[in-house]
């Protein structure tokens, strides 16, 4: 019996001893276990067909998101489900909100999402982060958050900043609106 053990049976990671074919037994994490002996690698306790695993060993669900799971930014609870990691931190989809209003980010049709911008690593909507970091922009008097165009004019020996959007920045004798690399024809 032994010689056959040691040909044909899987040695069970929990008792360290052969698994013989008229035993119970898991066949769980690349390995085969003796039941009594399929624990929760942290807590010890007697798991069944619902287990989690990491690196290579059975964990109960608790075990495994005290230890590995991954906790949400805005609400700090642990992610079990979809998440959302952008800037080096995860979200569940549902609490990736501007931090300043506490709206939802904009998503497309897709789900993907869209209009937000980030400042020391908090994420805001285009409108809330245009209001605390974007500026006026000369021509329209709109907030300009993307895409900035920005001039330096001396005016009375003063220079001055000057924020555009992309469409407006114009000659101011021509009217024609500017490409960046180019200037003035008139």
């Amino acid at each position: 019996e032994e010689a056959y053990a040691e040909q044909f049976c899987p040695v069970c990671p929990g008792s360290m001893e052969y698994v013989m074919p008229d035993e119970e037994s898991v066949h769980a994490c690349g390995s085969v276990w003796h039941k009594e002996y399929f624990r929760c690698a942290a807590t010890g306790i007697l798991l069944s067909d619902d287990y989690y695993e990491h690196d290579g060993l059975p964990y109960s669900e608790k075990a495994y998101y005290d230890l590995f799971g991954i906790s949400c930014a805005t609400c700090g609870e642990v992610i079990k489900g979809d998440a959302l990691s952008v800037l080096g931190q995860s979200w569940h989809p549902e609490c990736f909100i501007c931090q300043s209003s506490g709206l939802p980010i904009s998503q497309d049709n897709d789900g993907n999402f869209i209009d937000w911008f980030e400042e020391a690593h908090l994420v805001y909507n285009k409108q809330e982060f245009g209001k605390l970091f974007g500026s006026r922009c000369h021509y329209c008097d709109e907030l300009v958050v993307e895409d900035i165009r920005v001039t330096t004019p001396e005016i009375n020996g003063i220079t001055v900043e000057r924020s555009y959007h992309p469409e407006c920045l114009r000659c101011i004798q021509t009217g024609v609106v500017l490409d960046p690399g180019a200037g003035c024809a008139g």
